[in-house]
């Protein structure tokens, strides 16, 4: 995550290409997001979200914003 607007429920990330390139994306955190904490097994609310963490998100791409309903917070 390289930056976070709580206000929008946007946040950006640097995400690799195919071809290995480092593309910045928005993500949109649907309304409901489930978010996994993988080092506790546990569901947590988006406001745990911080700069600098690695995530997994799962979700679809929709008029040119990708919008995910699924969160996982990994291991650093």
């Amino acid at each position: 995550i390289t930056a976070i607007n709580p206000d929008w429920g946007m946040i950006q990330v640097d995400v690799v290409s195919a071809d290995g390139d480092i593309l910045s994306q928005q993500v949109f955190l649907k309304k409901g997001v489930t978010i996994l904490n993988s080092a506790t097994g546990k569901a947590v609310d988006a406001s745990k979200l911080t700069v600098g963490m690695n995530i997994l998100a799962a979700g679809t791409e929709s008029g040119g914003i990708f919008e995910t309903n699924s969160v996982m917070i990994l291991a650093n």
